[in-house]
Formats: structure tokens, C-alpha cells, sequence
């Protein structure tokens, strides 16, 4: 089983739900933020950039000029992962920032 994070923002060049990364990493940008917010939420994205595996591989758009851009899935049974990316969760979800999962079994195919 695979489980994603996506929020009730959109991301301007694609059009679709914001996932929590993209979301964590505009929170860090906004300026009405109070310093505890932005220096949890820095510490739990540089977690991430530590600990999570960036992919050597994937599947490039067919579509021309098309970025490649990743989207983040994570098994459910990646105990470390799941514990990070769910308190990131609440962390965003402080700021009215509604988050929502999506749970799949074939990621890519939905």
C-alpha cells in the first residue's frame, strides 16, 4: 500500500493538488510564519533531504517541454517516513493548510 500527502492548494504549473513538500517548503517562505514554525518545519525537511532516497530513475512525460517533476509516494509500512511526513502534516495543517491522503496500491496508475 502506498500513501500520498496532498493539500487544498494548487501547484501553478500543473493545476493539481499541492503535495506537502511544495506546501512545507511556501510555508517556509511566508513571512507571517513565527520563527518556531519555520525552524520545525526547516529541521523536518532537512530530515527528509537526508534520509529520503532520491529515485535514480522514473518515468519522463511523453508530453513536449513538459518539466519532470517527481511526486512523492510513500509506502505505508516505512516506519521512519511515515512518522516524519505525518508530523510535517501537522505542522502544515497549523497554518490552515488542509491536507489530505491519498492511499493506492498501483501509484502512477490513478
Amino acid at each position: 500500500m502506498f500513501i500520498r500527502f496532498v493539500t487544498d492548494q494548487l501547484d501553478p504549473d500543473t493545476d493539481e493538488p499541492l503535495g506537502i513538500f511544495g506546501a512545507a517548503y511556501r510555508l517556509l517562505d511566508d513571512a507571517q510564519i513565527p520563527d518556531y514554525s519555520r525552524a520545525e518545519l526547516r529541521s523536518t525537511l532537512n530530515w527528509f533531504k537526508t534520509h529520503l532516497p532520491i529515485p535514480d530513475r522514473f518515468v519522463r512525460s511523453r508530453k513536449p517541454h513538459r518539466e519532470d517533476n517527481g511526486i512523492c509516494w510513500f509506502k505505508t509500512q516505512a516506519g521512519d517516513c511515515m512518522r516524519h511526513i505525518r508530523y510535517l502534516v501537522v505542522l502544515v495543517s497549523e497554518h490552515d493548510i488542509a491536507v489530505r491522503e491519498l492511499i493506492t496500491e498501483t501509484p502512477g496508475y490513478m
